[in-house]
């Protein structure tokens, strides 16, 4: 069994069974992989990436295209300026490599969640993790990732293949929408619960 280290520094094992997907990923099907790799007991964004990626890594190539296709949909979803004052507001502070991780640690906590948030940020004042969506990097990397996990385990010694344009990052683009800028008197007006719960308790 191989063994590689994620972003995050821990230690995962190479997934060799097959997911629990079958043919090709749909959005349901995506969702529910989200769901159901998500660690028992507390919640953290780590443990949850060895998880996912852990089933990941046994999707074919095709496989993996749909759900990295259907992932980076998801985080064009969340691009928008008002997602982003809210990731502000909550973490004191959120810049533009720092959104892209807390927009995979949103889509990494469900649909519900996610829709929840899209529809209202402020539904993550009583969301017990909200401060955990900004260290997902490894989460927004996964797909890339797991390509190479696959690669490896084709082609032993080989050197690394370019990842894919579908399923590496796709960097960063601007929001859509408007913000209110970075005036705490304006994100107060805007996200009064998220203000009250959060702001300054990052720093």
């Amino acid at each position: 069994m191989l063994r590689f280290a994620h972003p995050g520094g821990a230690i995962i094992s190479l997934c060799t069974s097959r997911s629990l997907w079958q043919d090709i990923v749909d959005q349901s099907q995506f969702w529910h992989i989200i769901e159901s790799t998500k660690p028992f007991g507390e919640y953290t964004i780590e443990a949850h990436y060895d998880r996912l990626l852990e089933h990941v890594c046994g999707l074919t190539e095709t496989e993996l295209l749909e759900f990295a296709r259907i992932f980076h949909q998801q985080l064009e979803r969340a691009n928008t300026w008002e997602i982003s004052d809210a990731a502000y507001v909550i973490n004191t502070g959120c810049g533009d490599d720092s959104f892209e991780d807390f927009k995979a640690g949103l889509v990494a906590q469900g649909e519900k969640v996610f829709e929840a948030t899209l529809a209202c940020p402020e539904f993550l004042a009583q969301y017990p993790y909200a401060m955990q969506l900004i260290r997902a990097e490894s989460i927004l990397y996964l797909p890339s990732t797991a390509y190479e996990m696959m690669e490896h385990r084709r082609q032993p010694g080989s050197n690394s293949q370019a990842i894919p344009e579908e399923i590496g990052p796709h960097g960063i683009t601007e929001p859509s929408g408007s913000s209110v800028g970075e005036d705490p008197n304006a994100l107060r007006n805007r996200f009064p619960k998220l203000f009250k719960t959060f702001w300054r308790l990052a720093e």
